[in-house]
């Protein structure tokens, strides 16, 4: 009667623990799933922040590469111009809008960005009377203060397609103490 009753307990528990290792076995695939997928959105989100820290770094070596052409001292003076379409706007970059047109930028062989310079103004002052304002048509004697005002533009992209465009004011003159860049802006 004892071999009866083992017998017949050991064939009801066959099928239950088939159902609680299957469900186990979901459970555990579900989460494993999951993880995976988390750090494949992790993986890409780094990849992301990688490209546009690339494409940042490429356009403040075109910016410094623009600046290192501003004239100093400033010239004589020159007519202001300004870039056409409106340069904050990427697309005008990438489909090349710009005029006067940007100047290319390579690196190891192949080209990281553009820039483009606007001149915004001319000023010259009496070097003995600081206030007094000359004009802005006059040629810079070595007596006057002549104070050149430059806006840089910078495209900036890396070989997967991201984009960085930056600007930075200049101001240049024949008195050194005069010469300032403002901070690098980054626009959006």
């Amino acid at each position: 009667m004892i071999a009866t009753a083992n017998s017949y307990g050991l064939s009801s528990q066959k099928g239950a623990a088939l159902i609680v290792s299957m469900v186990m076995l979901l459970v555990i695939t579900a989460i494993g799933v999951a993880v995976m997928s988390g750090s494949h959105l992790e993986l890409l989100m780094s990849n992301n922040s990688q490209l546009q820290s690339s494409s940042y770094l490429n356009a403040e070596y075109v910016l410094k590469e623009g600046e290192s052409t501003l004239p100093s001292p400033p010239p004589t003076p020159a007519s202001s111009n300004s870039l056409t379409p409106d340069p904050r706007n990427i697309v005008n970059w990438t489909n090349n809008a710009i005029t006067p047109a940007p100047t290319p930028v390579t690196l190891g062989g192949g080209v990281i960005g553009s820039y483009a310079i606007e001149h915004l103004g001319y000023n010259v002052y009496s070097t003995p009377n600081p206030g007094n304002y000359k004009d802005s048509t006059s040629a810079c004697t070595p007596s006057d203060t002549c104070v050149d005002v430059y806006r840089i533009w910078a495209y900036g992209t890396d070989a997967k397609g991201a984009k960085t465009l930056l600007q930075k004011t200049v101001v240049l003159s024949n008195d050194v103490s005069l010469n300032q860049a403002s901070n690098t802006v980054e626009m959006p």
